[in-house]
């Protein structure tokens, strides 16, 4: 009867340390990492993506709104997408390279202002271009908030 207790008692034992160690929680994105992530999703674009832009901004605001939505993702914020609109930063690689696949090839991040617990402000670099060929410089400033323990 003791081995059995002794048996299901190491069982139980085995089971909790594995299940503490599968529900390891991953770290929320720092600030640098949600802006390198955003500007990825900008100034990346594919030979689609022309087309996409050009429907959305014949559907509307709301349509357009929706697109700059799903190509950056839910890092950003409805001021943001007001921001990309109004500096048309979703276009500019479209624009620079139209029907055509074009990758980032560094960001540059430099700290600008003073940095706080809830605000981070970047002045941005990024190069981007088709592969093969020479790119551009993009540059540009951007302000991060954190909302609800995320960066945004």
């Amino acid at each position: 009867m003791i081995k059995r207790i002794s048996a299901l008692l190491l069982m139980a034992g085995i089971l909790l340390l594995s299940g503490c160690s599968a529900a390891k929680t991953t770290e929320p994105a720092t600030a640098e990492e949600t802006a390198e992530k955003v500007l990825q999703c900008l100034y990346r674009s594919t030979q689609e993506d022309g087309a996409h832009l050009d429907a959305a901004m014949q559907e509307g605001e709301d349509s357009l709104k929706e697109y700059i939505r799903t190509k950056v993702g839910d890092c950003v914020t409805e001021e943001a997408v007001a921001c990309i609109m109004e500096n048309r930063l979703i276009s500019r690689v479209i624009n620079a390279w139209p029907d055509t696949e074009v990758q980032v090839e560094t960001v540059e991040l430099t700290p600008a202002y003073t940095e706080t617990e809830q605000e981070c402000y970047f002045q941005y670099q990024v190069e981007a271009g088709p592969e093969g060929e020479t790119g551009k410089t993009f540059t540009g400033e951007m302000l991060l908030s954190l909302i609800d323990e995320e960066w945004k």
